[in-house]
């Protein structure tokens, strides 16, 4: 067996592979594992151990050292100043703002106060409108600093005449630039007055002729007239910018009596006066309103009545059959009625019991295609009979529109139907009908309107009533005109107490202010 002759401590050979590095018993490695050991010492000596851990060791320790040094530095240093930035610099703003004057237009005729739209300017700036202010020939009136750009002038502190309006707008930057306009204060109030109708004339029919003849109020002004505006009663009627200012009025459509006509006059300033003019409208085509005192309104009259058993058909001994009172009137601008009575007994040639009244001169007759409206008052005494023989056989008329030279009924009958209490329209020419009914009621008066359209064509007549101001009967066509022999006739008006001889009972009915005309407001009360 060979002996190993190899000293313990001498180097291994360079061909042979080197150790693999060792751990420490603290898991770290040597300082080099690679590098050659010492000549003095092994890489497992203890003193080279020490040394390199107690190296270690003051690096960690000059390594905290530094760091609190430099923190507690950094916390006694005064804190750092931004770097300081070159100011920027704006363009200047030089730019005037705009502004115009929207209202009042140049050369417009001003008056009174202006405010709001009346007095308007328009402003804009690149940047921002400040305010706005207005002056008057260099006097100011007011300032805005918002838009709307509105002054507030009262031009009545100021004389009448040429003025000159200024509106000035102001930016942020001072500029500032105006506008102007010349204006004409006017606060003086034109004139007007009537030439026709003047006070206390009577008007009727359509106030129309453009050239005034029947209906003018000239007017003047020191600037410039606007319009004129006509009314009545406080109706607007028309308004006329031109002269001649007349004005158009269809005085059918106004009651009978006392109106105020009126002209208001404007200027271009909107000063106004006013002139007034009371006239009396009158469109009746005939009257009966025994306002006379007696009965000459009416052209004719029927008497019956039985004296003593003896029938006489005169005034000299019917005479109360038919009588104008003033104890029963229908209102306070009423001072006489008539009143008419029937008496059992007061029988008439022409059958019934009748005592009547009747207008058939020419002018106040109605010819086929007529259209009249007639307007009444009646009233039923408190002891007016109700008979119990039956509808048909009780009939009471006290209005007809009757075609002339005809007996019986006309085609047009306003009845009184007293059996069954009640009052009725009935068309009494074959065939006949009732067209409208309504209880009857004693001790009061009643205001009954009739239009009727005279035709003996039935879809070409009509009737359309109304009672105390409210309509009854819509327009109803019917034939309201009866053709005799051949030809068409015309009819006349008749009023009174016509009844059944078979109702019994002394009685009488009231009718005052009988009138005709072409509209309803004509007729009405």
């Amino acid at each position: 067996m060979e002996r190993d002759t190899q000293p313990r401590n001498s180097r291994p050979s360079s061909s042979a592979s080197p150790a693999a590095p060792q751990e420490d018993s603290f898991g770290a490695l040597p300082v080099s594992a690679a590098s050659p050991p010492s000549t003095r010492a092994s890489a497992h000596s203890p003193r080279l151990r020490t040394r390199a851990w107690a190296a270690l060791i003051v690096a960690i320790i000059c390594l905290s050292l530094a760091a609190s040094i430099s923190l507690a530095a950094a916390e006694d240093a005064p804190p750092e100043e931004p770097a300081s930035e070159e100011p920027v610099s704006s363009p200047e703003d030089t730019a005037d703002p705009e502004v115009t004057i929207e209202q009042p237009a140049e050369g417009a005729i001003v008056g009174g106060r202006l405010d709001g739209a009346a007095c308007e300017a328009w402003a804009t700036d690149d940047t921002n409108v400040e305010h706005v202010a207005f002056f008057v020939d260099g006097q100011p009136l007011s300032e805005t600093a918002s838009a709307p750009y509105t002054c507030e002038w009262d031009t009545t502190e100021f004389s009448d005449g040429a003025h000159v309006l200024k509106a000035t707008a102001h930016d942020a930057a001072g500029n500032s630039s105006s506008a102007s306009i010349d204006v004409r204060v006017d606060n003086a109030a034109p004139n007007v007055s009537f030439d026709r109708p003047t006070e206390g004339d009577k008007v009727r029919g359509k106030l129309d002729d453009p050239q005034g003849s029947e209906c003018d109020a000239p007017a003047t002004d020191e600037t410039k007239m606007d319009r004129v505006a006509f009314s009545v009663d406080g109706q607007f009627l028309n308004s006329e910018r031109y002269a001649p200012y007349t004005c158009n009025w269809d005085t059918s459509r106004f009651t009978t009596g006392e109106h105020v006509l009126k002209a208001t006059a404007y200027d271009a300033a909107g000063n106004s006066s006013s002139s007034s003019v009371r006239v009396k409208v009158d469109n009746r085509i005939w009257w009966a309103d025994a306002e006379t005192g007696d009965l000459s309104q009416w052209s004719r009259q029927t008497r019956n009545c039985r004296v003593d058993g003896v029938l006489y058909h005169d005034e000299e001994h019917c005479g109360d059959r038919i009588s104008v009172v003033s104890s029963q009137t229908s209102g306070p601008d009423s001072r006489y009625a008539y009143r008419f009575e029937v008496r059992d007994g007061d029988d008439s040639p022409y059958g019934g019991e009748r005592n009547e009244v009747k207008q058939t001169d020419g002018d106040k007759q109605y010819a086929r295609g007529a259209e009249r409206y007639f307007g009444y008052s009646v009233l039923l005494e408190d002891s007016f009979p109700a008979d119990d023989q039956g509808v048909g056989n009780d009939w009471t008329a006290f209005s007809e529109w009757k075609t002339i030279e005809t007996h019986g009924s006309g085609p047009a009958a306003l009845n009184m139907q007293t059996g069954d209490e009640q009052m009725s329209l009935k068309r009494a020419a074959s065939p006949a009908y009732f067209m409208w009914r309504t209880p009857l009621v004693r001790g009061r008066w009643h205001r009954f309107v009739v239009r009727v359209k005279f035709d003996p064509n039935p879809n070409v007549g009509f009737v359309e009533v109304w009672k105390d101001g409210v309509r009854v009967k819509p327009k109803t066509y019917g034939r309201t005109l009866q053709p005799m022999n051949g030809y068409v006739d015309r009819a006349y008006s008749k009023v009174g107490y016509y009844r059944n001889a078979k109702i019994s009972g002394d009685s009488a009915l009231y009718v005052d202010d009988y009138t005709v005309g072409p509209s309803y407001a004509t007729v009405r009360p």
